[in-house]
Parts: C-alpha cells; structure tokens; sequence
C-alpha cells in the first residue's frame, strides 16, 4: 500500500472589515494537494487497484475597497481504471465596498461531475452580501442575487443529453464563529430555485457546508467537515441527494 499526502495552506481567507484597511492591497489563501494510491485487497486473484487525487484551494486579493476571489475544488478517483468520482467546480466571485455592511457581488462558474452525467455546468449572476451581525468573534451573514444557469446532463449508462437553460434566483447564508483560540466553525448555506418551463416545474437546489478547525499547535490543525446538497427534481435519473464527510489534519507553513 502507499499513501502520499501533501498540504500547503496559509491563514483562512477573512473577509472581515475589522481585519481590512481602506485603501490597502493584500492578499491572502490556501491549497491542499492529497492523492492516495493502493492495491490492498482480499485475495490474490482478486486485485484491486485504488487511485485517488484531490486539489482545493482559495485566493482573495483585496484591492483597496473590493475582494476578487478564486476558489477552486478538483477530485478524481477510480478502482481497477473505473471511474467512480469525478467532480470539480472553479468560482470567481468579486465584492465591493468591503469595509461597509453591503456588499455588491458578480459572480460566475464552471462545474462538472462527469460520472454522475453533469458536463458541464456554467452560470453568471449578480447579487449583494449583507454582514447582520458581525463581532470580533461571530459574524452573520446572508446574500440574495439572480443568475442565469445552462447545464448539460447525460443519463447514466446512455448517450442522451439533456440542456438546460434557467433564469434562477440564488440566494445564501453563513456564520463564522472563533468559540475559543484554538476552535472555529463556518457554515453557509445555499437556496437556487428557478422554473422550468419545459417540465412546468419549480427546480429547486439545496446545499450546506460546514466546517469545523482544532488548533494542536502553531502548525497543526485538524479539520473536519461535512456537505450534502440536494437536487428537488433531478434532469436526468440520478441520486438527488448527495453528502461528504471529511477529516484531516493540516500543517501550516511560515
């Protein structure tokens, strides 16, 4: 068996206005690189061959009195050369007027989940952030907005295609709270729902994230999080509701 793993991460991306100047540029992110290999199996006519590679990371520039931002997600996994996942999304998201409550926002993204026949997904939108509540420890947030969507399905085991193009209105919110100094949780939430006037259907999307971070040292933290998302009337017949669960442990180079 051989498992490789390697983490590069600086500090989580705040977009706190108490952490931000008026009129100055930073920049600031994280990246995780992990990939697993292994041949471990039962008996010796029956070999299996497992392979798996992840990459997440996330940038934000702040450039005077606006946050541009990066955030990218890629995984890959196959046993005996199947593919058994697949997904990956890139979101660029721009905000102005960082240091007031309201946030204009633009956003746009590309996604794809090959094995479960999205290739791809493309959206566009525009929307503002609201900080309801926002301490030095605590913050509360939500965001409303439009985008138009068109997405592009396969049914499994079949080479029909399915297109859609949608007029949505999404919409979010989330909370980030420092509890202790070596404990912090975030959470958002997402609501996408727009009709489909060739089904004559609301389609509607729901996910959450939450995220969980143990500080054991000034290098080491143990992460730990959890997301599902939830499809209300799938294009093409696939499993609407899908979770990840995750643990791992990260070190911090200074």
């Amino acid at each position: 068996m051989l498992i490789v793993s390697f983490t590069v991460s600086s500090q989580i991306l705040n977009v706190q206005k108490s952490q931000l100047k008026k009129d100055s540029s930073s920049f600031t992110g994280s990246m995780t690189l992990s990939t697993s290999l292994y041949n471990r199996s039962a008996a010796s006519d029956k070999k299996i061959k497992y392979f798996e590679i992840d990459f997440k990371s996330s940038f934000a520039f702040f450039i005077k009195n606006s946050r541009l931002a990066f955030i990218n997600d890629f995984s890959y996994a196959e046993v005996n050369r199947r593919v058994i996942k697949s997904p990956g999304f890139q979101h660029i998201r721009y905000s102005m007027y960082e240091d007031g409550r309201f946030h204009p926002e633009a956003f746009i993204q590309y996604q794809y989940d090959n094995y479960r026949g999205l290739a791809p997904r493309l959206l566009g939108g525009v929307g503002f952030r609201h900080d309801l509540i926002e301490t030095e420890t605590f913050s509360f947030f939500y965001g409303p907005g439009v985008m138009y969507e068109y997405e592009v399905w396969q049914a499994p085991e079949s080479k029909e295609t399915s297109t859609k193009r949608m007029v949505k209105s999404s919409n979010y919110i989330g909370m980030h709270w420092d509890a202790t100094e070596s404990f912090n949780m975030n959470m958002i939430s997402y609501f996408q729902t727009g009709y489909d006037g060739g089904a004559k259907i609301w389609r509607n999307r729901y996910s959450l994230e939450l995220n969980m971070n143990t500080t054991i040292s000034s290098r080491l933290t143990v992460n730990n999080s959890f997301s599902i998302s939830h499809e209300s009337d799938p294009v093409v017949d696939i499993i609407p509701t899908i979770y990840n669960l995750e643990v791992g442990l990260s070190y911090v180079f200074k």
